[in-house]
């Protein structure tokens, strides 16, 4: 028979080399898309602190660096307040590299550090896009725990609501064309509303945030409301694509095919006008708008 274990040796016992983290679904959508004239990170406001609570703030952070270099982060994380801990190191030891040629290694070494304390099956789900300006070149990577640093060609998604986006981005945000960051920002807030209305746990009620980060100049935040006003409009294309599919499979009983190939082209022209018109995204045109390391502005505070 073994010997009963005292309340001691319990407290001092080592974790069971079996033993694992429970695994949460990442409570997030955070995308990331290269843009003619810099880059663009984009991420719900759905937060899940690590008692399962949610609430809404932004999950993206930002800093300037020495020698007009900007950074910004969108995470996608099983604990917020880890997360934005993480974060907020980062950009610190990137802030305090004289030589930029030299902020991978420092960012590398932070994520170590930050995680020595974990166990190995304890550390916290957490990944970021990365936004990183310099030498007045933006660029995009993915960070994931203990020490990974992955460059991003054109787009990437992250988070439970990427389940939903991964399908999209090659037809959305394709290699071989690189959209003004206005086009960019629409197809992300169509992609983000999607993973809203597939992906329950990305929150279909959260708003928004974005950030765009060009290759020389002010970095700037999207206005909320504009986020909300073109992800409402994002909604609206499966309506008129659903529309034009039916339009399609019925096209053996509804007439010729020329002029319906015709008809298809008028509406096609007149969704993309409409959309052109109303989802403008001014808030990137107006310097007062500029990223500071304050909290972006929130709806009430937009004039």
């Amino acid at each position: 028979m073994p010997l009963p274990v005292s309340p001691r040796e319990k407290r001092n016992a080592k974790p069971s080399a079996t033993k694992t983290r429970p695994k949460r679904i990442g409570m997030t959508i955070a995308i990331a898309s290269r843009a003619t004239t810099g880059v663009l990170l984009y991420a719900d406001k759905k937060i899940i602190a690590s008692d399962g609570a949610t609430t809404e703030g932004c999950k993206i952070y930002r800093r300037r660096l020495p020698d007009d270099g900007f950074i910004a982060l969108a995470s996608a994380a099983d604990d917020a307040v880890a997360s934005e801990a993480l974060a907020i190191d980062l950009m610190a030891h990137a802030n305090g590299v004289q030589d930029q040629s030299m902020i991978w290694g420092a960012i590398q070494q932070a994520m170590v550090r930050w995680c020595e304390p974990y166990p190995p099956n304890e550390l916290p789900s957490i990944q970021y896009l990365m936004a990183l300006r310099t030498s007045n070149i933006a660029r995009l990577y993915l960070l994931q725990l203990r020490n990974q640093i992955v460059p991003v060609s054109v787009k990437r998604a992250i988070g439970a609501g990427s389940r939903i986006v991964d399908a999209m981005l090659d037809d959305v945000l394709p290699d071989d064309f690189i959209f003004h960051p206005k086009v960019a920002l629409f197809n992300m807030a169509y992609m983000a509303r999607k993973a809203k209305d597939s992906e329950s746990s990305v929150g279909g009620g959260s708003r928004s945030n974005a950030i765009f980060i060009p290759h020389r100049g002010s970095a700037h935040w999207v206005n909320e409301i504009e986020l909300f006003s073109a992800e409402e409009h994002a909604a609206l294309v499966d309506d008129e694509l659903n529309h034009i599919r039916m339009l399609i499979m019925g096209l053996g009983t509804i007439g010729p095919v020329e002029r319906m190939a015709e008809g298809y082209k008028n509406l096609i022209v007149t969704m993309a006008n409409s959309y052109a018109e109303s989802v403008q995204f001014p808030s990137l045109d107006d310097d007062s708008n500029e990223a500071t390391l304050s909290e972006p502005e929130t709806s009430e505070d937009q004039p």
